[in-house]
């Protein structure tokens, strides 16, 4: 927040002090231009002894005009960077928009559940109970992961974000994240290829954090994707680094919208779900700050996404 705040700040200063030496040098250059040659020397040989009287004025000139290049690329930059506030003052604008409908949702359908549950409870069969009671539990889970990415950009915004790094075989650490995605999503086929290696892959991970990145990708395969969900896991060594790639049968991207996924409230421009716009800037914030990379793959619309995130493998003891 400060350095946007003293980024206009500064250049406007620099901008105003270019303004004022330019409009000086040049009412010097007049003045001394209407003086009389001696005039002009004598004048030169007490306050710029260092300067000749006939090429000070050429000095001025090339000084405003490289001034007033400088005020003009310092005016564009305000003007860019008044437009980049525009555009962000619009995307949270949509976004405050998107997220009180992640909230209403969840919490409108938790209600109904329980009023459900309320107002039949004599008469409603132990089947559906827990239907509706795992209804209720899928969607607090979804309340739980909307307040949880708020939180989490705000502590990435405000460089607050701290990890606690522990020496994690891969293979198994996924393996046990599946598994607990597939009770928490019934409704999906989660699935896990076991590696070829079995030596197993050690990296070094906040457990708590990945599992939060990890879970905003398994959220949002399932978001975009049609009545079969399918996501598929796997886990790969290559050298000195680990690599995971998450694969599903969702509706896919285009191009030139795959770049922009990773950004801050970006949402895809269709109808197929609303979001928040926040899960996949938290998911590579996340993965940058273990020394990863992310990136997305898809052939086209219709045909599925696959994310891959690329770690370092740790180092054996010497």
């Amino acid at each position: 927040m400060k350095k946007r705040i003293l980024y206009p700040v500064t250049l406007f200063v620099v901008l105003q002090a270019a303004v004022v030496t330019s409009i000086t040098l040049w009412v010097i250059w007049y003045v001394l231009e209407k003086n009389d040659y001696d005039n002009l020397s004598r004048i030169a040989s007490r306050a710029y002894s260092h300067i000749e009287a006939a090429t000070y004025g050429y000095a001025a000139m090339v000084s405003g005009v490289i001034l007033l290049a400088i005020v003009f690329i310092g005016a564009t930059l305000i003007f860019i960077g008044w437009i980049r506030e525009r555009l962000l003052y619009r995307q949270r604008a949509e976004f405050f928009s998107a997220f009180s409908h992640e909230l209403m949702t969840p919490i409108t359908c938790i209600k109904m559940n329980l009023e459900m549950l309320q107002s039949a409870a004599t008469s409603i069969t132990p089947e559906k109970k827990e239907l509706l009671f795992r209804a209720a539990i899928a969607e607090s889970e979804r309340l739980e992961l909307s307040i949880k990415n708020i939180i989490e950009t705000t502590r990435i915004e405000h460089k607050k974000l701290n990890l606690l790094f522990t020496n994690t075989e891969l293979s198994g650490y996924i393996r046990d994240f599946t598994a607990g995605e597939r009770v928490s999503h019934p409704e999906a086929c989660i699935s896990f290829c076991e590696p070829p290696d079995p030596a197993g892959i050690p990296v070094d991970i906040d457990p708590r954090y990945f599992s939060i990145a990890l879970s905003n990708l398994v959220h949002n395969a399932l978001k975009y994707s049609a009545n079969e969900k399918k996501i598929v896991f796997s886990v790969y060594r290559s050298g000195k680094k680990a690599e995971i790639a998450v694969a599903d049968n969702g509706i896919g991207m285009e191009r030139d919208k795959i770049k922009k996924i990773f950004g801050l409230f970006y949402r895809a421009n269709n109808n197929a779900a609303s979001g928040t716009g926040l899960g996949l800037y938290i998911t590579k914030s996340i993965i940058t700050l273990h020394g990863g990379t992310i990136q997305a793959e898809s052939a086209g619309p219709g045909k599925g996404s696959r994310f891959i995130i690329n770690l370092p493998v740790r180092k054996a003891p010497e």
